[in-house]
């Protein structure tokens, strides 16, 4: 599936600022389930955007508004192909006991942030019998079901800031509630798991909002994507940009503004889907069968922002670049 997705926001500012200083995670990722064809980040007022490479593997672009302003406005264009993954959750046989020993995997284990352990999770836990279930495959199921008769979709009662056991409070949520509700459940059961943000194709909404989910880690498969907030695993219509701990290891913008305004924030995305016929070589280059040009990546840096255009393939080659152009920058 080839999808062309456009993310605007918008920062005003009650009085004139001096001085903003931001960072973005609005880059899709680059895995075996999805690529990047095109990207590109503007900014207004005029500012030049850079980037690098995070911790977890997050592509950041930041920049700072040095002069007097008012407002400031980001778009940011991505052309991204997905692919469907194949997965079978009765497939997914994996013992629960001992599921992981490695400490890499620690991150994705721990209780902190808005990821808290709650007593009322664990009565939950024994009601949907995710305390008895021993297989992995059969722990994602229970949580990916089960999790809308805990909490409702409600938008407007909890913020970005809320915890699971203030989710559990109000019983309402928005997707991040429900993906932070997903990783307690798992990570109380030894299961790796990590906050996915993003976008979602559906189809008759060209107008949608960020999107939030969860990945599971199993051993001999690799992270599998499901989404307790629509009770199913993530396909070809999920488009993944960050990945972390949580919500707070990948907001799609955060930054520091100097003065005593007051700040309003307006966020949109439009996801169009390009051609609607299946592509018989996913991954393949955009050009025609005929006389296929050697795979290139392409990267120019203008004034008012940042534009690439892959027509790579290879992951692994994708990120080879990117650290030379990190090197490049230092």
């Amino acid at each position: 599936m080839l999808l062309s997705i456009k993310h605007k926001t918008g920062l005003k500012y009650s009085e004139i600022t001096i001085e903003s200083v931001m960072e973005m995670r609005v880059h899709p990722r680059v895995d075996e389930r999805q690529v990047v064809r095109q990207f590109d980040v503007s900014v207004s007022p005029e500012s030049r955007a850079a980037f690098h490479v995070d911790w977890l593997g997050n592509t950041v672009h930041q920049f700072s508004l040095l002069r007097s302003h008012d407002e400031v406005s980001i778009l940011s264009r991505s052309l991204v192909e997905t692919r469907p993954v194949q997965i079978e959750l009765d497939r997914l046989m994996a013992p629960l006991q001992g599921l992981v020993n490695d400490h890499r995997w620690r991150d994705f284990l721990g209780f902190d942030g808005p990821v808290l352990r709650d007593e009322r999770l664990d009565a939950f836990s024994e009601a949907i019998g995710l305390n008895t279930a021993n297989r992995v495959g059969d722990a994602i199921r229970l949580v990916m079901q089960n999790s809308g008769s805990l909490i409702q979709y409600h938008k407007g009662v909890t913020t970005t800031t809320s915890t699971v056991c203030d989710v559990l409070d109000a019983k309402v949520g928005v997707c991040q509630d429900f993906a932070h509700l997903g990783l307690a459940l798992l990570r109380a059961r030894g299961v790796p798991c990590r906050y996915v943000s993003g976008y979602l194709h559906q189809e008759n909404e060209p107008e949608v909002e960020s999107h939030a989910w969860c990945e599971a880690y199993v051993p001999g498969v690799g992270w599998v994507g499901f989404d307790p907030t629509h009770a199913s695993l993530a396909g070809e219509n999920y488009v993944s940009v960050a990945a972390g701990r949580n919500y707070s290891d990948v907001p799609p913008h955060r930054g520091v503004f100097r003065g005593s305004a007051h700040q309003t924030l307006s966020a949109s995305v439009s996801i169009e889907r390009i051609g609607q016929g299946a592509r018989t070589t996913p991954f393949a280059p955009l050009e025609s069968a005929n006389n296929v040009p050697k795979p290139t990546l392409q990267i120019t840096t203008r004034r008012s922002g940042y534009h690439q255009e892959f027509q790579a393939v290879d992951p692994k080659a994708f990120a080879g670049r990117l650290t030379q152009q990190r090197q490049q920058q230092q």
